[in-house]
């Protein structure tokens, strides 16, 4: 009996000892590696590596120009007969617009994806509009993982057919959605896509895009043929400029703190 009670006594000192670590050496604590959101994953797909940032003052702003060189296209009317609601206000063609100063409109400009990283509002919404039986904005970039809205304003029913032209058009299509008047918008999630286009079966000239990047800093070229970049942080980037048919032309660029890096694209023709 005395045996059994002192080896009884043993065992405990032994676990007592084990679980308070007699060993003066300490184990190496083991530490799981924390995981981003999985929106913010999502959102940055294109590159593991760039992450939303708030920016840190090291900044500087792209100034830059599109210009047109050549022969101006002509810009027809659009034959809007077949819908009465469409026909009621005539409309140029918008496939190529050449600004007063020679410059070009519509052209994405924006830095190259997978170079930068910048601070996203990812609960914002990409707002697509169906104004005059055309898309409005025509062209308009966005951040991979927000969310297009697409709203019918006019007084038909139109049918909204979205590519994925990162294989060119007509590769892929990713919804096609009749959208009549007075609908609830479509709201769809933009899921690792490069070039979106939108086009209307039932009105053919209707065409939109939506240009996606992995982060905040790009826009589009306005009346004046301009954009700027602003709170880019400092470094040398390729610049990209994206136009619906004369397609991309890349530049680089040197941005240095509280300074404005210019560039100037200029576009002449188809494949320029």
């Amino acid at each position: 009996m005395y045996y059994q009670k002192n080896s009884w006594i043993v065992a405990v000192m032994v676990l007592c000892i084990v679980a308070c670590g007699g060993d003066d050496k300490k184990k190496p604590t083991s530490m799981k590696t924390k995981k981003e959101p999985a929106m913010v994953q999502k959102t940055m797909n294109i590159k593991k590596d760039v992450m939303p940032m708030t920016p840190t003052g090291n900044m500087g702003t792209v100034m830059a120009t599109v210009m047109f060189k050549g022969k101006i296209p002509k810009r027809s009317m659009l034959n809007r007969k077949s819908d009465p609601a469409c026909a009621k206000k005539s409309m140029k063609d918008e496939t190529v617009i050449v600004n007063s100063n020679n410059t070009l409109k519509d052209v994405l400009i924006r830095i190259k994806p997978g170079t930068v990283k910048g601070p996203v509002d990812m609960n914002k919404e990409v707002k697509i509009a169906q104004h005059d039986c055309m898309y409005r904005p025509r062209i308009q970039g966005a951040v991979d993982g927000q969310k297009v809205s697409i709203s019918n304003d006019d007084l038909t029913t139109h049918n909204v057919h979205v590519y994925d032209m990162r294989k060119g058009e007509g590769e892929e299509s990713l919804y096609n959605l009749a959208q009549p008047r007075g609908a609830a918008e479509i709201k769809k999630e933009i899921e690792g896509y490069e070039v979106m286009k939108l086009k209307c079966d039932v009105h053919p000239w209707m065409t939109g895009y939506v240009v996606v990047s992995d982060h905040p800093f790009f826009a589009v070229t306005d009346n004046k043929g301009m954009v700027h970049l602003k709170n880019v942080p400092v470094g040398t980037y390729t610049l990209e400029a994206w136009h619906g048919l004369y397609g991309m032309q890349t530049a680089q660029v040197t941005i240095a703190k509280d300074s404005a890096a210019k560039a100037t694209f200029i576009f002449s023709g188809k494949g320029a």
